[in-house]
């Protein structure tokens, strides 16, 4: 049976993963529908070789290229806020793929889950600033979300090993430590855009590889498994392993732990979040145990990479603080790789809007996004008065 995809947010890098995922199953999906923030030259060229039925400009920046390879395909055009919000609910569509960065995903994830739409994604976001009320949505609809990243989607895996929720005794989130985890502070501060975005393992977007780098992107993937599994914080154990190997595990109540192991190549769990809840069978490289010369783990340094302690404190804090957490680091990143703040400014810039920050209960998504906004502005605000330069 071949599966329909929507996919949003497929000029990105994960995006591009997603494609050529489908190129090598073209007799299992496809793409119904294509949809990017801003690059319209590239989402041209993938309407070209796709020729989607549906088509998704978030920003109004539509070029004749764009235009032109619309009219070739015969396709819808979806634009604005607006188009991201409808997209999500057209027909012919078995699965939304949503690989979208930023708050920007909670639009196309709402709607879906609407609208009755399993929904593939890798937008943490999303999950971070409103995940209870989209999993209560989500079990009331009884939709599938299924996680794309590799350490949830391993997570979601392992939880198939449960008979019974009762026999989860905790969770093991593993990081791969990313390419600083030698440095002292001295060196942290000097580090520059350019050896941030180069990780050691993973071939990611600018925002993920600076997050990884700082360990964000753990701390708010702590959030997310908190939020989409519904499992206390104090269940969930970070533990840094450089080889990226074990992706993820559970810890049972006998004692006994369930992991998932796999080369480290983003093409396994994608392929996976598309096909649940089949395994489709390839002729990718297979873990060999023999060659693997050590799988070390050791706890993270959170005193050189405090951002860690910070996201899991405001995710313990609750409320509306994850989503500030979320957008304020947003910003802090885009500022640092404009160089206008260190690698070390990114934790304390963080976490000096969350102290700004009277928080709230987020009920719908409109509410999310006045947060997001109110986070961006503050931490513009701090950033020119106190650390412009």
């Amino acid at each position: 049976m071949v599966k329909n995809l929507l996919i949003i947010g497929s000029t990105g890098t994960l995006g591009n993963r997603v494609l050529e995922v489908i190129r090598n199953f073209k007799d299992r999906f496809n793409v119904v529908g294509l949809g990017a923030r801003q690059d319209s030259e590239q989402l041209a060229l993938q309407v070209m070789e796709f020729r989607p039925k549906y088509v998704l400009l978030t920003e109004n920046n539509i070029t004749s290229s764009l235009r032109d390879a619309v009219i070739s395909a015969g396709s819808r055009l979806f634009s604005g806020i607006q188009g991201l919000r409808e997209i999500a609910s057209v027909d012919g569509v078995d699965l939304i793929v949503i690989v979208m960065g930023g708050a920007l995903g909670i639009y196309p994830l709402w709607e879906a889950i609407k609208y009755n739409r399993d929904v593939a994604i890798a937008n943490k976001e999303s999950i971070v600033i409103m995940g209870e009320i989209v999993r209560k949505l989500a079990d009331g609809k009884g939709v599938n979300l299924i996680p794309i990243d590799s350490e949830p989607g391993a997570i979601f895996q392992c939880f198939n090993a449960l008979n019974d929720r009762r026999e989860l005794d905790y969770i093991v989130l593993t990081a791969s430590g990313g390419p600083f985890r030698r440095l002292d502070y001295n060196q942290l501060v000097n580090v520059t855009p350019e050896e941030a975005v180069s990780h050691p393992v993973w071939r990611m977007g600018k925002r993920i590889s600076v997050d990884s780098a700082t360990l964000m992107n753990k701390g708010l993937e702590v959030i997310e498994l908190h939020k989409f599994f519904d499992v206390p914080y104090e269940k969930i154990q970070v533990l840094v392993h450089p080889q990226s190997i074990i992706h993820g595990a559970i810890g049972l109540s006998d004692a006994s732990l369930v992991a998932l192991m796999s080369n480290p190549d983003m093409k396994i769990p994608i392929l996976y979040a598309l096909s649940y809840p089949e395994r489709i069978e390839t002729s990718w490289k297979r873990l060999n145990l023999i060659e693997l010369k050590e799988l070390t783990f050791e706890a993270p340094d959170t005193d050189h990479f405090p951002a860690l302690r910070i996201a899991i404190e405001a995710g313990k804090r609750g409320l509306s603080y994850p989503a500030v957490l979320n957008a304020s680091d947003e910003v802090a990143v885009e500022l640092f790789l404009n160089r206008d703040i260190r690698f070390t400014d990114i934790p304390i810039l963080v976490e000096e809007v969350l102290s700004k920050h009277s928080p709230v209960t987020i009920n719908s998504v409109e509410e999310a996004m006045e947060i997001d906004n109110w986070a961006r502005e503050e931490t513009y605000k701090i950033f020119n008065k106190v650390m412009s330069r």
